[in-house]
């Protein structure tokens, strides 16, 4: 299956919320509203649904709605069209890139489901891969879930799968909290501060 079509409809959405920050910045609207404004229109072409196509589309496809975010971020901070740091002046303003802010939500949408906070519609069976065998392992020690083999790319980053595979690589300290809230924030937090984009 194809992811083309969706993200091309996306970044085409994602074009005319530029052109409104356009016309904002050129009427010298503040930063505050200025960001406001992508928290509102921007964030949610990238949010809505990305549990399901942000694991599928691959690096040039999320290559490409990075681009959107850079010329986003360069038009609402005043940066010079050749200013490459993008992610220091995200990071700057507790936002995320668009790879990161794939990985926040399903990290979400997977504590969720661990904990049982939500309905596990999805039939995932959440199994501690120390329950699998009796001999220790490093994946065992930190209380990571077990994930099954697969023998197709498609299959491991299908939603279930990658939900696992996602959980498993939280700091071990972050997955412990029960609270979502605090769960959330030192989430955020780990992910700003590590200074790497974490690719879905």
């Amino acid at each position: 299956m194809s992811w083309t079509l969706h993200i091309d409809h996306i970044l085409s959405r994602l074009s005319c919320v530029l052109a409104v920050l356009y016309k904002l910045k050129r009427s010298n609207v503040p930063l505050n509203v200025l960001l406001t404004v992508y928290k509102g229109l921007f964030l949610p072409y990238i949010d809505y649904s990305n549990l399901v196509w942000g694991p599928m589309i691959g690096i040039s496809l999320i290559r490409k709605l990075q681009v959107m975010q850079n010329k986003a971020c360069r038009l609402i901070f005043s940066l010079p069209s050749r200013y490459s740091d993008i992610l220091s002046v995200l990071h700057g303003t507790n936002l995320l890139s668009i790879s990161e802010r794939i990985y926040f939500n399903i990290s979400l949408f997977a504590f969720n489901l661990v904990y049982g906070y939500r309905d596990n519609f999805l039939g995932i069976n959440f199994v501690s891969t120390s329950d699998t065998h009796n001999y220790h392992t490093r994946s065992a020690a930190n209380s990571n879930l077990f994930i099954q083999r697969t023998r197709t790319l498609y299959a491991r980053n299908f939603i279930s799968n990658k939900l696992i595979l996602t959980w498993n690589s939280i700091p071990s300290n972050i997955r412990e909290q029960r609270s979502f809230p605090h769960f959330k924030k030192l989430l955020s937090q780990y992910l700003i501060s590590s200074g790497t984009q974490h690719l879905s």
